[in-house]
């Protein structure tokens, strides 16, 4: 199930259902819709969304709206577009437990282009931006998507995808000093990048061969670290203490940050070394058989890679060579279901 909407306090899928506890809603959506020929269209439809959200004590968390629609083409191209807007809001997830913290509105837009289905081959192209209203937070994520069905027996497709994200508000780490919760928050800039193949092969009726695979690898940057002071301030610059190259220094024998707030010389606490590069790889390999009616066997085959460096230095080609390098995990299963006539 996707998502439709998201932001730090709220996220609402497909069927409208919270994945968040301790809110109430208030949400009208207003569609219409042109099922016949129109023009260059076949059919046609918009709609509208408006949302409010606050949690059981009547704080109000989260609002917003969008405009979104789509169409098909009479050459069955097709396509699907909106744009949505978030305004300021309370996001009671960010800290991780902590106090609720304000955050910036945002402008969120998204498209979808296919072409005809009917075809032997189909492309669908996508995307999905968003960027805060204070410029220090923005997200893009696109994919293209290859399908080939050369007959009804073979279905064959290749889904590469890539997401590219400055998050100024990234939570890092909780610590304690003198009975007191610092919440650390950083700038993480994360690129993302993974391949899903498919296919599905129908020998005859009763067997049936299925594929899944993903390579996926991704890396991110920690950097401009700052503690949370005053969570709802409306003013962004007074929410937070940014550290200093003199309150903040890393320290490669024991891999961590080590922050010294007051400036005495000595350390007060300290964060492990945030970057990453994670690298990972699953797939699936299925083979179907009804021996009889009711009665099947299946054989298994699935593979794992994972791999993870402390490093967030992001390289495509790199990342996916040393991903293949990695020991994989094999695992070989075979069912059988077996129906007794009585």
């Amino acid at each position: 199930m996707g998502t439709i909407w998201r932001s730090p306090g709220f996220e609402l899928n497909d069927l409208g259902y919270l994945r968040n506890a301790d809110r109430i809603m208030q949400f009208v959506w207003v569609g219409y819709r042109i099922f016949n020929p129109l023009g260059i269209f076949r059919r046609i439809s918009i709609n509208g969304n408006q949302w409010n959200g606050w949690n059981f004590g009547g704080e109000k968390l989260f609002a917003g709206g969008n405009i979104n629609g789509g169409g098909q083409l009479l050459n069955y191209w097709g396509f699907y577009t909106g744009i949505n807007r978030e305004a300021d809001g309370l996001s009671t997830t960010t800290l991780r437990g902590g106090p609720a913290l304000r955050y910036e509105g945002a402008w969120n837009n998204w498209f979808d282009i296919y072409s005809d289905s009917r075809q032997k081959w189909q492309v669908s192209l996508g995307g999905f931006n968003h960027w805060n209203d204070d410029h220090l937070t923005r997200i893009q994520n696109y994919r293209i998507s290859f399908s080939f069905k050369p007959t009804n027996m073979i279905n064959f497709s290749i889904n590469p995808f890539y997401r590219s994200a400055l998050d100024d508000n990234q939570y890092v780490d909780t610590v304690e000093k003198n009975g007191k919760a610092h919440y650390i928050l950083a700038r993480l800039n994360q690129k993302t990048l993974g391949i899903v193949f498919r296919l599905n092969v129908c020998l005859f009726p009763g067997l049936t061969i299925q594929y899944y695979g993903q390579p996926f690898v991704s890396a991110g940057t920690y950097h401009r670290f700052k503690k949370v002071t005053d969570p709802r301030n409306p003013r962004y610059d007074q929410r937070y203490h940014w550290f200093s190259g003199s309150e903040i220094s890393y320290n490669s024998a024991e891999n961590v940050y080590e922050i010294d707030e007051d400036g005495d010389g000595r350390e007060d606490y300290s964060i492990e070394f945030p970057d990453f590069n994670f690298k990972q790889f699953r797939s699936n390999l299925v083979i179907r058989w009804e021996y009889r009616p009711g009665s099947l066997l299946y054989l298994v085959w699935s593979q794992g890679r994972t791999g993870f460096d402390d490093f967030g230095d992001f390289s495509a080609g790199r990342d996916l060579r040393d991903l293949f390098r990695v020991t994989p995990e094999n695992v070989f299963l075979i069912k059988i279901n077996h129906w007794f006539s009585l």
